[in-house]
């Protein structure tokens, strides 16, 4: 009995000690189109979570980022733009119960025509 309290106390003190993880999270394009040429994007996260850095996630695709805060970022996707992952962001705290705001803000064709953002979602995957 004595043995199997020890290593539920030392389980539970292990246990208090797991902190954040960082990481990433890719967010997903939907599109009614395949023409796609630019997606401008913002995200941003509650805190303490923070973002720390983007990178593309899709092929021939270019990301460029400004960060508004620790907690905010804003950036353009362009290239030959297809539905599927398209933005990776590094984040201090990766885990699934963490929230993610992201919204479309503009996007355009490969031929530089206006689409409306309020056909586009780009969706959060661990």
């Amino acid at each position: 009995m004595r043995r199997a309290l020890a290593s539920l106390a030392s389980a539970l003190a292990l246990s208090c000690f797991d902190g954040p993880t960082a990481g990433e999270v890719t967010l997903s394009l939907v599109t009614p189109n395949t023409d796609d040429g630019a997606v401008a994007f913002m995200v941003t996260v509650p805190a303490p979570n923070e973002i720390t850095g983007a990178s593309a996630a899709c092929d021939g695709c270019d990301v460029f980022v400004a960060k508004v805060s620790a907690t905010e970022l804003r950036g353009i996707v362009t290239g030959d733009l297809a539905a599927g992952p398209m933005v990776r962001l590094a984040v201090s705290q990766a885990g699934p119960d963490q929230v993610y705001h992201v919204q479309v803000l503009a996007v355009a064709s490969r031929q530089f025509a206006e689409r409306a953002p309020s056909r586009y979602t780009l969706s959060v995957h661990p």
